[in-house]
């Protein structure tokens, strides 16, 4: 068994640096496990701010639920003018994304599997990998 320690705040970076963030993001910022994005969506429009807060929920899974107030909003958005809905091992929900990384890394990574992931207060991440 091996495991995999990151913050909340160093995996973000990392997928920001390796995907196309679109324009209308304007920040991305962390504190603890919530995670908050500014968005324009146009010249018009003023700026949103929208938080998410990250849990595990069943079968060692990652639960990124919406700002309630924003909730409806930040689904329809996704819903519009995204590719989450297509992307193996997310789940768009009315209330969240619901990540499955075990589906994500299937294809990309040979011989390990996640037995377990858990996230605290302070955004640390820490995956237990079973090495098959």
């Amino acid at each position: 068994m091996a495991k995999l320690l990151i913050n909340l705040k160093e995996l973000l970076k990392i997928i920001v640096k390796n995907n196309e963030v679109p324009e209308i993001i304007k920040g991305i910022y962390v504190n603890g496990r919530t995670v908050s994005i500014v968005v324009k969506p146009n010249s018009i429009l003023p700026e949103i701010k929208a938080n998410f807060d990250l849990y595990v929920v069943e079968d060692n899974k990652l639960n990124v639920l919406f700002e309630k107030s924003k909730a409806q909003m930040i689904y329809m958005a996704l819903k519009a003018g995204s590719n989450v809905d297509k992307v193996d091992g997310l789940r768009l929900t009315n209330e969240g994304i619901l990540v499955d990384f075990n589906t994500i890394i299937k294809d990309k990574v040979n011989g390990a599997e996640i037995q377990q992931i858990s996230i605290d207060d302070n955004g640390d991440i820490e995956m237990e990998l079973k090495v098959l």
